[in-house]
């Protein structure tokens, strides 16, 4: 079934579930059309798309109209169809530039972390350079992971396209090996707590917070080690997610951090 934008305009606009003047544009899909209303935008998608444009799971995130010939994808779920036009692309449009190319590849990887239960979970690091290779490893959450090197290091692994939006500037930049083409970023042992308070304090994700036995360590360790990160990354937030200037009881806070941070490594 084909159906072109005045017609779904007018479905969408029937069904009463976007409040507003309504506007469709085709994509280059034609299960697939591009919606606006007000403020929101997002996606209209044929319900015969499924399968071949988007996993059966996908459409429980949108919302069924015309009978349930229709899934409205609108603010965060249009991520998902976002992926679908991008796949789409990058199957069809080549030759493609780099840029082109990594545009559309950091699309399909962010869908996968926002939305695994359709496109399914980023596969773990398997090379840190062209001398290491990771050995073992422990996963905190989709697209972060513990890992032990054959050098015998312990490093904290961040997918590079979870690392962009969610890392601020001053902590990327201690990730290693900067590149294009890297899949993740790597940090030495306890300079990972750089990254760790992102994502813990800035971004309170819970599945990383069991990993920092102790804040007031880490906070510890990063004002007295990492100074100029701490001025750099303070110049940038806002009151609520500073790093607050702490003092360790102990002079021997990493060796305390060493001890209780990954129980794993010591089994």
């Amino acid at each position: 079934m084909d159906m072109n934008a005045e017609l779904m305009k007018v479905l969408i606009a029937e069904s009463g579930k976007l409040l507003g003047d309504v506007e469709c544009e085709s994509t280059d899909l034609s299960a697939v059309y591009f919606v606006c209303c007000g403020m929101d935008e997002g996606y209209a998608v044929l319900k015969n798309a499924m399968g071949d444009l988007l996993p059966p799971k996908a459409f429980e995130f949108g919302i069924p109209i015309a009978h349930n010939r229709i899934y409205l994808f609108m603010e965060e779920s249009k991520e998902i169809v976002g992926y679908a036009l991008a796949k789409n692309r990058l199957l069809n449009e080549r030759p493609q530039t780099v840029e082109t190319y990594e545009e559309t590849r950091a699309c399909l990887c962010c869908c996968k972390m926002d939305y695994p239960v359709c496109f399914g979970q980023l596969p773990p690091p398997s090379v840190i350079n062209e001398l290491d290779i990771v050995e073992d490893f422990v996963m905190v959450d989709n697209g972060l992971y513990f890992v032990l090197s054959s050098s015998d290091e312990t490093l904290f692994a961040v997918q590079k396209y979870m690392a962009e939006p969610y890392l601020t500037i001053p902590a990327f930049q201690y990730g290693f090996p900067q590149g294009s083409m890297v899949d993740y970023l790597f940090f030495h042992w306890l300079e990972f707590f750089i990254p760790l308070y992102d994502f813990c304090v800035v971004w309170e994700n819970d599945k990383v917070k069991p990993f920092i036995a102790d804040q007031q360590l880490m906070l510890a360790y990063l004002n007295r080690e990492k100074q100029s990160y701490v001025r750099e990354y303070n110049a940038l937030s806002s009151d609520g997610t500073y790093i607050p200037k702490v003092e360790a009881d102990s002079q021997n806070y990493a060796d305390a951090l060493n001890a209780k941070l990954l129980p794993w490594l010591h089994s």
